[in-house]
């Protein structure tokens, strides 16, 4: 347990710290909150379901799902689980709906560092224009930690 608790630490510190690197040299569009279908968690989880609301520093919300692939290290049980990515752009963008839409891609760690954001980012969407930095995992019933989310996947909910 106090091993699970100090990896937990870790992952918390390293998240608060690229977010601020991140903020430092990109334009905060909003946040994308899912939350994610049941399952156990494994070393590496193949897909993990998603249903998404996009919600815009101004605007109205935006509905997406999706899909997590490859998850690299996963660790107990999700009943209930909540990710919630910030959402940038290395300029301001007039965002259209749907926009988020595409495929994510996991950025090595030395590319994030040029890009000013964490190693755990993802980028993607419209013409490979946005970036979802991992803000907060949660697990609403039972413990889950998850680390090295490789891709994601959002496809854009029509009113």
């Amino acid at each position: 347990m106090k091993r699970l608790l100090s990896i937990a630490t870790v992952l918390a510190s390293l998240l608060v710290n690229s977010g601020d690197a991140l903020a430092a040299k990109s334009v905060n569009l909003g946040m994308l909150v899912c939350d994610m279908s049941k399952g156990i968690g494994l070393i590496i989880i193949e897909k993990q379901k998603m249903t998404c609301e996009f919600r815009p520093v101004s605007g109205q919300t935006v509905l997406y799902t999706g899909k997590i692939t490859d998850v690299g290290i996963e660790l107990g049980e999700v009943k209930e689980g909540h990710m919630i990515w910030g959402v940038f752009a290395a300029a301001l963008t007039d965002m259209q709906p749907g926009a988020l839409a595409g495929h994510y891609g996991g950025v090595e760690a030395d590319a994030a560092l040029g890009l000013g954001v964490g190693a755990n980012a993802l980028i993607g969407g419209t013409g490979k224009g946005f970036i979802l930095q991992p803000l907060s995992v949660e697990g609403e019933v039972g413990v889950n930690i998850a680390a090295g989310v490789r891709t994601v996947t959002l496809d854009f909910v029509a009113d």
